[in-house]
């Protein structure tokens, strides 16, 4: 069984994007932000994640996240008790990665749509609306899973 998952709003309930918008556009603020997402507080998906590593499922987590927030996003999952060497993790490249508003949608599914139909994932779970929706028609062959955290 290969098992797929989104980061923010999905694994954890919080997202980096709000962070993203406040920094508005301001790099050095965005990245004095990324520490707090060590705090970021793991969602009820998260327990789905850690059940499919337990049943040795294949787990990929495939995060929009930029490359240069790796390293903070790979202590969060160690820092909750997650073995990555049981876990593909893929980030957005540089090459890739846009602010622009009108881009953002088609460029995230794309990205998203490309992985999970390379690595032929069985289910991805998702929390934001448009791309679940995009991504049922992009991956017809994945169960795409709508994650809602309140």
């Amino acid at each position: 069984m290969k098992i797929g998952f989104d980061v923010d709003g999905t694994l954890c309930t919080d997202k980096f994007s709000a962070f993203h918008m406040l920094a508005n556009g301001d790099m050095e603020k965005l990245n004095d932000s990324l520490k707090l997402m060590l705090g970021f507080a793991p969602s009820p998906t998260f327990d789905i994640l850690r059940k499919c590593i337990e049943l040795g499922y294949e787990v990929y987590i495939i995060s929009f996240r930029w490359k240069e927030w790796e390293y903070y996003t790979i202590e969060w999952l160690r820092r909750h008790g997650i073995d990555l060497s049981k876990v593909t993790l893929e980030f957005a490249p540089p090459e890739i990665t846009t602010n622009c508003p009108q881009e953002y949608e088609r460029v995230v599914v794309k990205y998203k749509a490309d992985l999970i139909n390379k690595y032929q994932l069985d289910f991805y779970f998702e929390d934001t609306n448009f791309i679940v929706d995009a991504l049922k028609t992009a991956c017809p062959k994945t169960l795409i899973c709508h994650v809602v955290n309140d």
